[in-house]
Order: C-alpha cells, then sequence, then structure tokens
C-alpha cells in the first residue's frame, strides 16, 4: 500500500459497521487480477476489512483451473451469476458492458450483509485507483463520510478516484466506496438513458451514477433531456478561455450550483496537499493546474477532470469567496443544504434564463440545444365545427405494422406452418 499508516474511518470505528471488499468481472490480465486480490488480502491481514467477495459470471472460473480452489483457501468467497443476455432485436440499445456490470454490482452487493460498509474494485485497471481509495477512506485522519444537510438522498459520500466538473455524472466507476443499502440506490438499470438522453455519449460512468440525483435535481433533469453534453462542456471551456470576462447566464449557474452542489456534498476524492490559500475562482475548475488538481482530459472530447479533494473541500466549508461567480454558487449550495426544496428547482424566470443560455452559446458559436421537439400551435376555431375538419382527412382504416412486426409475424407464420406439416 501506498500509505504507511492506515486504521479504519472514525465514523466506522464508532458503529463497528463490517467492511467488505466486492471485485466484480472476468479474468482478463493474470497480472492486474494477481495485483488486486493481492491488495484486498493486504487489507485483510492487517484487519481493515473484514471480507473479500469475488463475483463473476458462471463458467468463467473454468478458464483457469485451478483458480476457484486457490481463492476459497485464500479465504475469498465466490459468487457466480448468470450473465445477462439481452435479445438484440428487442433492445437494440442495451450495451453488454454496461448491463453486465451492473448486474455483477447488484448481486454481489445483494449478497452482503445489511449494514456494510463495500470497497467496489474490478478486476483490471483498478491497482492505482484501489490503492488511492484505500489512502483516502484508511489513512485521513478525521475524514467524514457523513453527507451533513438536510433529507440527504444517500447517508454517506461516495468514493471517486476523478469527477469531471465540465461534463455532468463522468465519475471514475473503476473503483468506489459506500454504505451497501447507499450503492443499491446507486446502481440502477434504467433504460430511459438511452432514449431520452441523445446529447450525451452513452457512457458507463454517467449513466450509473445520474439517475439517481436526476430524480432530485429537476434542473438536472431538464439538462439531460435538452442540452448536449459535450456543447455544455465547450461552452465553459470558451468562457474560461475568454478570461471569465462575461457574467455566465443564470441558466448555466443554476445547472452548475445544482451540480457541484451534488460533487462537494455527495463524493470524496483522493486527499492531495492543494493551495489551500490561493484564491480561487469558478474558472479554475476548467483550467488546468496541477497544485489544485485539475487536469486535462481528451476522451471522448476535450474536457477537464478534478483528482484531487482541495477544489470540492473548499466548497464544502464558510469560505468567503471574492470571486462573484464562485461566491454565487457557494450561497446557493448553502440555501440548498438546509432546504431540500430549492435543490435544483427550475427559476421562475425560466424562459427568460432559457433564452440567455442559448444567445450566450450562440455568441460563442456554440449551439447547447438539442431539437427533440417540435410544438405546432393550434388554430382558433369553432368547436362545433371540429369534426368536420377531421372528415376531409383521409385516414387509413388500419395502422399498418412496421417492418419488424411484419418480420416477427412472418417467421410466427412460418412456425406454426412448420409444426401443422410434422403433425399432419
Amino acid at each position: 500500500m501506498s500509505v504507511a499508516v492506515l486504521t479504519r474511518p472514525d465514523f466506522l470505528k464508532a458503529s463497528q459497521i463490517p467492511i467488505w471488499v466486492v471485485i466484480t468481472g472476468n479474468v482478463r490480465s493474470g497480472k492486474e487480477f494477481r495485483r488486486m486480490f493481492g491488495q484486498a488480502l493486504e487489507l485483510r491481514e492487517k484487519g481493515l476489512v473484514d471480507g473479500i467477495r469475488f463475483v463473476t459470471w458462471q463458467g468463467e472460473l473454468e478458464q483457469a483451473p485451478g483458480l476457484e480452489h486457490a481463492l476459497t483457501r485464500a479465504g475469498i468467497s465466490i459468487l457466480t451469476i448468470a450473465p445477462p443476455r439481452p435479445d438484440p432485436k428487442v433492445h437494440p440499445l442495451f450495451h453488454g458492458y454496461v448491463y453486465h456490470q451492473r448486474k455483477c454490482l447488484q448481486f454481489g452487493l445483494r449478497s452482503l450483509p445489511q449494514d456494510c460498509f463495500v470497497l467496489k474494485a474490478r478486476t483490471d485497471f483498478a491497482e492505482e485507483r484501489f490503492d488511492a481509495m484505500v489512502a483516502t477512506l484508511f489513512g485521513t485522519p478525521g475524514l467524514s463520510l457523513q453527507v451533513e444537510i438536510a433529507s440527504p438522498v444517500i447517508g454517506t459520500r461516495l468514493f471517486s478516484y476523478d469527477v469531471r466538473p465540465d461534463y455532468l455524472f463522468y465519475w471514475d466507476d473503476i473503483v468506489f466506496s459506500g454504505l451497501r443499502d447507499d450503492l443499491l440506490k446507486v446502481n440502477n438499470f434504467d433504460l430511459g438513458y438511452q432514449f431520452i438522453h441523445p446529447g450525451h455519449i452513452s457512457c458507463a460512468e454517467t449513466q450509473l451514477f445520474s439517475p439517481l440525483f436526476l430524480r432530485h435535481y429537476p434542473v438536472l433533469a431538464w439538462f439531460f433531456e435538452n442540452v448536449h453534453g459535450e456543447s455544455f462542456s465547450q461552452i465553459l471551456q470558451r468562457w474560461v478561455s475568454g478570461g471569465c470576462a462575461s457574467p455566465l447566464p443564470a441558466l448555466v449557474m443554476d445547472i452548475l450550483a445544482a451540480y457541484f452542489h451534488i460533487l462537494s456534498r455527495y463524493v470524496v476524492l483522493p486527499q492531495a496537499a492543494g493551495s489551500a490559500a490561493a484564491p480561487l475562482t469558478l474558472g479554475a475548475f476548467f483550467t488546468p493546474c496541477p497544485e489544485l488538481g485539475v487536469k486535462r482530459f481528451s476522451h471522448p472530447w476535450a474536457s477537464h477532470k478534478l483528482v484531487s479533494q482541495c477544489l470540492l473541500e473548499r466548497l464544502r466549508g464558510p469560505e468567503a469567496f471574492a470571486d462573484a461567480h464562485l461566491a454565487a454558487l457557494a450561497a446557493a449550495m448553502r440555501k440548498m443544504d438546509a432546504d431540500a426544496s430549492t435543490r435544483g428547482a427550475l427559476s421562475p424566470t425560466f424562459e427568460d434564463d432559457l433564452r440567455c443560455f442559448t444567445t450566450f452559446g450562440e455568441s460563442l458559436g456554440i449551439k447547447p440545444l438539442i431539437a427533440q421537439t417540435q410544438l405546432i400551435p393550434a388554430q382558433v376555431q369553432e368547436p362545433f365545427h371540429a369534426a368536420e375538419f377531421l372528415d376531409a382527412v383521409e385516414l387509413p382504416e388500419k395502422r399498418q405494422l412496421s417492418r419488424w412486426q411484419q418480420r416477427q409475424k412472418g417467421a410466427r407464420t412460418k412456425a406454426a406452418t412448420w409444426v401443422l406439416q410434422k403433425l399432419l
């Protein structure tokens, strides 16, 4: 481990909540697999975790003879589950990698004791991230994971290795932690993302973390249905490139206030020594700076990510910011802390704010809105003449079947004919 002195988090000591490591996935890389389980076993040997569970697919253990025996001899329990097998004709957008991960996590969490704290990891890509999670949770004296606001969505803050401040809910999902019941709330099988959020890349991270919070922050739910995620990120970057000279539109501020409220209240990042005393501006969240834990990130497009707790910790505190934008965000977030009804609520002047947002984006050469709907206004007519207008329209007697329905019907007809021929 990268930290010499490790101890159980204070709130887990007091409550005596057991800690479990849940590792999900396949045996893709033997080197990474051994390292990941070696890290988990080391934690157990130090008395920092109470159990280790490996969750994988039925038949996966047979790919490496002797693996089941080696893991169980090491005191690691194994949960094998049937993989999801969606019909691509029925669910053409049912991305396997997303829902395979979710099913592994769901059954893995369900198999654990109800009151426990979970360190979740994958069998690959997790070594450095897992070290950072352990160092943060077990090596930070006085760390509190309690969500200290009225009516919280979940009770404890989630560890994430990094998060994007300008692309909403793109949080690293290779390792994370939380109370078992909180993680069950976060995990979801929501297909709505695929159908009503066409302006956002269908990444596993955003699909995992966003649905729970969208139900509690209306302005973010509106955002995901109507705004291009990439375009919003570009607006912020071009605003910063212009020296943050112009004030951000009220709707952008409302979106950022809701999202930053979630980041600062519900997420904990790796601890790092930052410039705690340096003056802070909103633009700093979208400007690469190692001292503040902000890095440039270029996948799937140019963006930024926060890799340390430095900036979020300052948002959590009572600091009075000189920067007008950041001061306004901090004030809005403190109001949300005490009153759940104000969290991400749409403004009474929303329609005017929307026009200002659109104009602002276009002034930067960006069209931020997704053209999903078109309202055709009704004409003023006398109600008792309505039937005459409909009678003048030639309407089909019966709705035609789609091509897919016709193929399905044809397949059933052929199958029935074959059965009858065999019987007769």
